[in-house]
């Protein structure tokens, strides 16, 4: 393939073991940088060249985020030579051998309760799904382009491992998540090819006894020869721990097991700017709930959590504090200057019950931390719910993604009940590595490893008395939907 840049393929590389992929879905995932896109638009491409008059689409969450980058990328890789035109009202690609692909997204903006974009009413010889992962992007959009999969296009080319028609298939790149991509494509396939079962979810043609899906994947090293050397000793510096494993080391096993593998740093973790707009909006029309949590710790964190319940039933995670080794006046001092912040005062704070028995001796008495607390600082703690899996059960709710429950701060749908300002980073660093323990037979527990939990335990606190979900929901179901206004915007890209 001829064009003004270099794309190597090195056998046995990631890169030629997606190029000879031949199931109906083909999946590439792994660590940052790994040559998913590019990849993936190049073998695109060549389907364009080989069946001629073919028509395909390369897909994202939105169209900024398809206009910006995927397109990008395509344009990068295909030959100028190759092009009749490119229509940039409609973003439609045509080859001067009658091929075409248009660009588009799967999210419909501002359309109610329609979830999807019209691309979904056509039908193609094949399909490219950049960032499958993104939060906009559901389960039933991979089920339905699937039943958009066609085209009869014939073959010209030369190689026999290729369908004689078609050829019918889907191209998914995506980094390491803990979504439906995860629960209802990876894990399954790995799972198959651990041990042969064969589970609901798995993508699998019973009447063949064979795959339908592929999986590529790999690190950010192994595609150290196609990108800038600097590139991975930045992200090495960024990423550490869990997140150095998914985003460079391309690792999905690590997310097995965990307590709560619903929350999705996309999803729930949200940029404080807009949390604490939010929170100024409403708490001059509304009385809001406010919902304070905290755990001590000494040689461990101390953790204080600052919240609240908006109009919707959604719990916001707005301020916190995270200390270890830290006096009970340096603890206090810092929870009563987040609570002068935000306009808190005089509110009960649900607390770990282990402060109302463990003493101190304060003017030659023995009193609890819970009564120092008071006494000294004007923090009143009364003890909160710490029955440990009734506590999981209700979190777990609050997390879970309700099909026409709004987030109210994007305006989608398929969304949760529970928010996270991004300022609270050591709220992502616990929930992301927050496992259930083993047994000595290498079996899952009813417990989870009692270790770095204390933003956990805090949050169950907070949450000791709101209602389970399911009445936040039928509350809900009695007021209207949080207003929407969305609308996609071009950009003023253009191609010679």
């Amino acid at each position: 393939m001829a064009s003004g840049n270099e794309f190597r393929i090195i056998d046995g590389s990631l890169q030629d073991r997606f190029m000879k992929l031949r199931t109906k879905i083909q999946f590439y995932g792994g660590g940052f940088g790994n040559g998913k896109t590019s990849c993936t638009c190049v073998k695109a491409i060549q389907l364009m060249k080989d069946y001629p008059g073919s028509h395909g689409a390369v897909l994202r969450e939105t169209l900024p985020k398809v206009t910006t980058t995927t397109m990008k990328e395509f344009f990068k890789w295909l030959p100028k030579s190759w092009i009749k035109s490119f229509n940039k009202q409609e973003r439609v690609l045509t080859l001067i051998n009658g091929s075409t692909c248009v660009f588009s997204y799967l999210v419909q903006q501002g359309s109610g309760s329609d979830t999807t974009s019209n691309v979904l009413s056509a039908t193609f010889d094949w399909v490219l799904v950049d960032q499958v992962e993104d939060p906009g992007i559901v389960y039933k959009d991979f089920t339905d382009l699937l039943g958009r999969l066609r085209g009869s296009t014939k073959y010209t080319g030369d190689d026999p491992t290729m369908p004689k028609t078609g050829p019918r298939w889907l191209f998914l790149a995506c980094n390491p998540t803990r979504n439906w991509v995860y629960k209802k494509l990876i894990a399954p396939y790995q799972l198959f090819k651990r041990t042969g079962k064969i589970t609901e979810d798995l993508v699998y043609n019973y009447n063949k006894k064979e795959l339908l899906m592929e999986v590529v994947e790999g690190s950010t090293y192994e595609n150290k020869d196609n990108i800038p050397e600097d590139f991975i000793e930045t992200l090495e510096m960024t990423y550490k721990g869990q997140m150095k494993d998914r985003f460079l080391n391309g690792k999905w096993a690590g997310y097995e097991g965990l307590v709560y593998p619903e929350f999705d740093v996309a999803r729930n973790m949200i940029p404080h700017k807009w949390v604490e707009n939010y929170y100024n909006e409403l708490k001059d029309k509304y009385q809001l709930t406010i919902l304070e949590g905290f755990d001590y710790g000494l040689a461990v964190p101390s953790c204080y959590m600052l919240g609240f319940v908006d109009p919707y039933g959604n719990i916001i995670l707005l301020d916190g504090y995270y200390e270890k080794e830290k006096t009970t006046e340096q603890i206090a001092t810092a929870i009563n200057q987040i609570r002068m912040k935000w306009g808190v005062f005089g509110l009960d704070i649900l607390a770990d019950p282990a402060i109302f028995k463990r003493t101190i001796i304060d003017k030659m008495k023995n009193i609890s931390l819970a009564e120092e607390f008071f006494s000294n600082y004007n923090l009143r703690m009364i003890p909160a719910q710490n029955d440990i899996l009734s506590g999981i059960a209700k979190v777990t709710g609050y997390l879970s993604v309700n099909k026409m429950h709004q987030n109210p701060f994007t305006k989608e749908y398929n969304s949760p009940y529970l928010y996270v300002s991004d300022k609270l980073e050591f709220f992502e660093n616990e929930i992301s590595n927050y496992y259930w323990s083993k047994s000595n037979k290498d079996e899952y527990q009813d417990k989870p490893v009692d270790k770095d939990d204390h933003a956990m335990d805090t949050l169950k606190y907070m949450l000791t008395f709101r209602p389970d979900i399911s009445k936040v929901i039928i509350q809900n179901k009695k007021k209207s939907s949080i207003p929407t206004t969305w609308s996609e915007i071009d950009d003023d890209t253009e191609y010679e």
